[in-house]
C-alpha cells in the first residue's frame, strides 16, 4: 500500500524568494537615514553638514547563495544640505540626490546630483563626494552584513 499523504518539497521557481533569503528592508532603511543624517564634514575649506533627510526609498535583503552570507539593496535617497566655506557668514543650502545606491556599485562611483542655487557651494561640494560615498559604502554595507 502507497502513502499519499507525503508531501514532496517543491524547488522554488526562479525570482521567487526562499528560506535561504531574509527581507531587511525596514532596518536597512531607517539604518541608512541614520547614517545619511548624521554625515558632517570639517576642514580648512569648508564645513558640511546633513540637514534633514528628505526621502530613502528601497529595499534590502540578506541571501546565502551557495552558503555564503550576500547583502543585497538598492535605494534612492535625497538629503538637505548646508555648506559653509571658510570664512562666509551663512550657510548654502541645497539638495543631494543619490538616485541610485545599491551593491552592484559598491566599488563604483554612485551617483549624486547637486542641486544647489549658490554655484559656489556646489563646485565646492562636489570636491566632497567622497565624504557621502565612503559612509554609504563602508558603514551602511559593513551593518546591513551584520544584520
Amino acid at each position: 500500500m502507497l502513502r499519499h499523504d507525503v508531501q514532496v518539497a517543491k524547488q522554488p521557481r526562479r525570482g521567487t524568494r526562499t528560506e535561504h533569503e531574509r527581507d531587511v528592508s525596514a532596518w536597512a532603511t531607517a539604518r541608512l537615514k541614520a547614517v545619511l543624517a548624521a554625515l558632517k564634514h570639517e576642514d580648512e575649506r569648508v564645513k558640511i553638514r546633513v540637514a534633514s533627510v528628505t526621502t530613502v526609498e528601497g529595499e534590502a535583503n540578506i541571501v546565502f547563495p551557495r552558503g555564503k552570507k550576500r547583502a543585497g539593496y538598492e535605494f534612492a535617497a535625497k538629503v538637505k544640505v548646508e555648506v559653509t566655506p571658510a570664512g562666509a557668514s551663512s550657510a548654502a543650502t541645497g539638495t543631494l540626490e543619490f538616485p541610485y545606491i545599491c551593491d552592484d556599485v559598491s566599488n563604483h562611483a554612485y551617483e549624486i546630483k547637486l542641486v544647489f542655487a549658490d554655484k559656489a557651494a556646489q563646485a565646492l561640494l562636489d570636491d566632497y563626494r567622497s565624504v557621502f560615498l565612503d559612509a554609504v559604502r563602508t558603514q551602511f554595507y559593513d551593518e546591513l552584513m551584520l544584520q
